[in-house]
């Protein structure tokens, strides 16, 4: 038997680099965070450390959700796996609807009562989150389907 089709093959690399390029910013979520934990000197006193912590914390934990879900990819990928791609690619959609939805709800309450040093710090900055939201669901959409096609593939190969 010759193996996989070289578009799925193709589509193996791509869901491969997806899935290291989003190891690598979970990772660095997960860095930055305990950083943030660790040293962080607040300029507006008792108040922001606070807050930092707790962005510190919500920064951590689906950084370590992004790197378990990288890897459940990655392996699904390597190996030839369909069941496990099938399950990574309904993680990956579950997670850009959520995604999709947070921006939703983020952009109809964009005008409710916000502690001032959270707006202030990140006022400036709220186009580019935004916009770097949006690039993370698309990319997450796309990678969700992409999961799908090969474990289609996979699937269809096994069939043979």
């Amino acid at each position: 038997m010759a193996g996989l089709s070289t578009t799925a093959q193709i589509i193996k690399f791509v869901v491969v680099a997806s899935n290291i390029v989003a190891f690598v910013f979970g990772l660095a979520l997960v860095i930055l965070g305990i950083l943030d934990l660790v040293q962080f000197d607040g300029p507006l006193g008792a108040e922001l450390p606070i807050i930092s912590t707790a962005v510190a914390t919500a920064a951590i934990g689906p950084g370590l959700f992004i790197i378990a879900v990288a890897f459940f990819g990655l392996y699904g990928a390597l190996r030839a796996n369909a069941n496990v791609l099938i399950a990574y690619a309904v993680i990956v959609l579950l997670i850009g609807c959520s995604t999709l939805c947070f921006l939703i709800y983020a952009f109809v309450q964009r005008n409710t009562d916000c502690e001032d040093a959270i707006v202030h710090a990140i006022e400036a900055e709220l186009g580019t989150i935004g916009g770097c939201l949006i690039g993370i669901t698309i990319l997450r959409f796309f990678a969700s389907t992409m999961g799908f096609v090969l474990a289609l593939n996979i699937k269809a190969y096994e069939n043979v």
